[in-house]
């Protein structure tokens, strides 16, 4: 039986169309906001979800930023897109495929070319 902690969808629509449209999100995560380029949404083998973002501002409580950081879906308050597109860094999505190896993916910037990946659960 799975223990994953439930989540909004519109929260998992807007992570899906950030990764996907390369766009900066501004989203509250455990008492601070944080801004961030997502590039992946995986889950674990429990059944949690996560998104995995170069974090570049705002709150944080593990280090310095920018930085990779993990956020649990269900723990994402209200994302917002912004109206600002980043580029996809070949050595930062690189070590970010390295990080996220032994998850599995269900929404990523395809470690080949870029493109989207898209998984429905």
């Amino acid at each position: 039986m799975s223990k994953a902690r439930p989540f909004a969808q519109n929260t998992q629509a807007k992570v899906d169309k950030a990764i996907r449209d390369h766009l900066v999100v501004e989203m509250p995560y455990r008492g601070g906001m944080r801004i961030c380029n997502p590039y992946y949404r995986a889950m674990t083998p429990e059944g949690e979800q996560y998104v995995l973002a170069w974090q570049i501002e705002g709150s944080t409580s593990s280090g310095d930023l920018p930085n990779w950081r993990s956020f649990h879906l269900s723990e994402l308050g209200d994302v917002r897109l912004l109206n600002t597109t980043f580029n996809v860094v070949d050595q930062a999505r690189d070590e970010l495929f390295e990080r996220v190896a032994l998850t599995e993916p269900l929404c990523s910037i395809d470690e080949g070319s870029n493109r989207f990946l898209d998984r429905e659960l």
